[in-house]
């Protein structure tokens, strides 16, 4: 009776605090209209005919729109592949300094755009100062390009205080803000996603009832280690295929060999951390430790980059996934620190405790991953 009210108390204080993260995220939408925000360019460049000039004391004067500046795009060409290049952008109005950044162009390639973020809000119609340099480390400069018509924001462009004839090609990529109708969209979708926690917690119980017969009847099929381990693969892939990362082959294969050593004597290790859980407050930090290693995994990529991401169904799915093929992760981990505590203490004898005894405990057949 103790347990299923502070169950119930515990479920109370979760749905509170989901529900003022809401809140505030409800009026961040309404009072600055932070939606996940449209991103377009000024214009599209024809290189059918161009000149060069090095990216040396390059000025450009612009003028502010109406959108939030995102980023500034820039070509380059005559970049040698086995150099590095950095390149220094200033932003200045009336002579004074408003965005400043020293940025590496390793990964920029030759007659591509390379996206600068900027992140500003320039004053619609006021006049702004560009100035570029950019060099290796023995002194040369990539070559930008100069067309004969440029993104109308430009005014004119020089180099070394010399007037241009023509404008050097420099894109502007602006995020679009969203009007009322998207924005009580969003609100709506919010709501009901509130909606949507509300129900979730209200039938929890019956929830987990509802899996733990589905479970039970597919482990009459299959054997559960084994049900255990595909399920925890299949995790596995799905992270590295869909989760918008770029895994290097390595990481892939440490992936799977981590999916597999988790679930081996899943049962005691499940039995052990039961034990170690014991309280409400212990099991909640226990779920938060679940969730955090999935953020820290992939949910940075879903929930915040790149900075204009958006939330998508897909993206949900990954990171609820992730979740739980952390649960069997993080309970071999905690297993394997206190075994490892326990053979320190004991001068490298592993006790034979209750914990110890319950992970060679034969496994059951109605376990739960």
């Amino acid at each position: 009776m103790t347990k299923m009210c502070d169950w119930k108390k515990w479920k109370k204080i979760i749905f509170s605090m989901i529900v003022i993260a809401v809140f505030v995220r409800i009026l961040y939408i309404g009072i600055y209209g932070e939606l996940n925000k449209e991103y377009y360019t000024s214009m599209e460049y024809d290189f059918s005919e161009f000149t060069k000039v090095p990216c040396r004391d390059v000025e450009l004067t612009f003028v502010g729109g109406r959108d939030k500046l995102d980023s500034l795009e820039l070509m380059f060409t005559n970049m040698a592949g086995d150099r590095e290049y950095d390149l220094t952008l200033v932003v200045q109005k009336d002579g004074r300094i408003i965005y400043q950044t020293n940025a590496s162009l390793t990964d920029a390639d030759n007659w591509e755009w390379k996206k600068i973020y900027v992140n500003m809000k320039p004053e619609a119609g006021a006049e702004y100062m560009l100035s570029m340099n950019a060099e290796d480390a023995y002194g040369q400069a990539p070559m930008m390009l100069v067309v004969e018509r440029g993104a109308e924001e430009i005014v004119r462009s020089c180099r070394a205080e010399e007037k241009i004839a023509g404008t050097v090609a420099v894109n502007f990529g602006y995020l679009q803000s969203p009007g009322y109708f998207d924005c009580a969209i969003s609100i709506s979708l919010w709501m009901l996603f509130i909606a949507g926690v509300y129900f979730f917690f209200a039938y929890f119980e019956r929830l987990i009832e509802s899996f733990r017969k589905i479970w039970e009847c597919l482990a009459e099929t299959v054997r559960p280690d084994v049900l255990t381990a595909v399920l925890e693969v299949l995790g596995g892939m799905i992270i590295v295929n869909s989760s918008g990362i770029e895994f290097q082959r390595p990481t892939k294969i440490l992936i799977y060999i981590v999916s597999l050593l988790a679930v081996v004597k899943r049962e005691g290790k499940k039995r052990y951390v039961n034990e170690m859980a014991d309280m409400p407050i212990k099991r909640v930090f226990l779920y938060l430790l679940y969730a955090y290693a999935a953020f820290a995994l992939t949910g940075q990529r879903i929930w915040i980059y790149p900075l204009n991401a958006k939330i998508t169904m897909a993206g949900l799915f990954v990171f609820l996934v992730t979740v739980f093929w952390f649960v069997p992760v993080i309970d071999t981990l905690l297993y394997v620190l206190e075994m490892a505590g326990r053979n320190a203490s004991g001068g490298g004898q592993i006790k034979k405790s209750a914990v110890y005894a319950a992970l060679h405990r034969p496994a059951s057949s109605a376990g739960i991953l």
